[in-house]
């Protein structure tokens, strides 16, 4: 083992923008009624549990997008961070 340290930043960024693809199409929408006449019980309980699927998917969506944003300017920082380094180095 080498102890250095590759930053692929062209790697990162296409995995990135595949994941925010995938977020952004990612189908968050549930029925909201089942049965809206019927009242059984289990239709109640099921419109219950379709409304708190989609709020949890929704949720997914907005944290996977955020993390996927702060992914990209780490890596941004980390990419400029390497340039500075190495240009420090070849100017001693």
């Amino acid at each position: 083992m080498s102890g250095e340290i590759n930053l692929r930043i062209e790697a990162i960024t296409e995995a990135l923008a595949n994941i925010k693809s995938a977020a952004t199409n990612l189908e968050t929408a549930y029925p909201t009624e089942v049965g809206p006449r019927n009242q059984l019980n289990v239709v109640s309980t099921m419109n219950e549990i379709n409304r708190t699927m989609q709020q949890a998917m929704e949720t997914y969506q907005r944290i996977l997008l955020s993390n996927v944003d702060a992914t990209v300017i780490s890596a941004e920082t980390l990419s400029r961070a390497d340039e500075q380094v190495a240009s420090t180095i070849n100017n001693m």
